[in-house]
Order: structure tokens, then sequence, then C-alpha cells
């Protein structure tokens, strides 16, 4: 037995809260077995790290943070994965909002608990949508 091949999905977007666009349309999204469409609200902040096949095979060293156009936000938690040390502080979690004016965007943390050690000691940024460089980091 042989599938046809599919080259475009439909997916309906969700309805505009405060969007660019209006929602609630359906799209055709090209597909093939190389790439993975990803869909993500307006100022998410995806966190992400290099592929591991389990918890603790290598320390998180770096942490990549995915930050997409508009004004929202997003979260990043660690612990150990094994143990319930959690409930007694071993873990580590940031908060992150985002925020796109005429004048720029801008992304913060404003918010950083539990212990440092399940905390990245580096953080790379891949900024979505934007034609320059950032004027200003730090």
């Amino acid at each position: 037995m042989h599938a046809p091949r599919i080259t475009a999905r439909s997916v309906r977007e969700p309805a505009a809260h405060g969007a660019p666009h209006e929602g609630g349309r359906e799209i055709e999204i090209p597909v093939d077995l190389s790439t993975i469409p990803i869909f993500a609200r307006a100022g998410a902040v995806v966190p992400s790290r290099r592929v591991v096949q389990y918890t603790d095979q290598e320390p998180l060293r770096e942490l990549i943070l995915k930050v997409y156009p508009g004004s929202g936000g997003g979260a990043f938690y660690h612990d150990d994965g094994r143990s319930g040390e959690h409930r007694n502080g071993e873990y580590g979690l940031e908060r992150y909002e985002t925020a796109s004016t005429t004048r720029g965007r801008s992304i913060g943390l404003v918010e950083r608990d539990g212990s440092d050690q399940h905390l990245p000691g580096r953080y790379r940024f891949v900024i979505h949508g934007v034609r320059r460089g950032p004027i200003m980091a730090g």
C-alpha cells in the first residue's frame, strides 16, 4: 500500500485578541518530512536547550530563548528530574516578559526563584521577525 504524498495542511488560526491579523480563518501551511511548523503566540518566549536523551545526561549550560514578535512572555523551570528536592527549593524558575512598541522590542527577566545551580550559566537569544540586529543589549 502506498500513501499519497501530502504537501500542505489546512490550519485554523485562533481568533485574534489584539493581534496584527483577524484570526479565525483557515490557512494552508506547506509540509514535508524534513520540517516541523511552529506556531507561537505573539510575544512568546519559548525556552529550549541542546537535545539530550535523558534529564541528567549533561548539565544545563546554555538556555536558548526563542523570542517571537509582539508583547507577551514565557517561563522556564528546571530541576534535577529525579528527586523530590524541588519541594526544598532545589529548582530554578525564570519568567520573562516581552514588549513591542513603535520604538522597538524588549525582553526582560521579571522573576527568578529557586536555586542558581538549576539555572543556566549562559543564554542565547533567537529573535524572530527582525530585520536588523539589536542596538543595545545588556
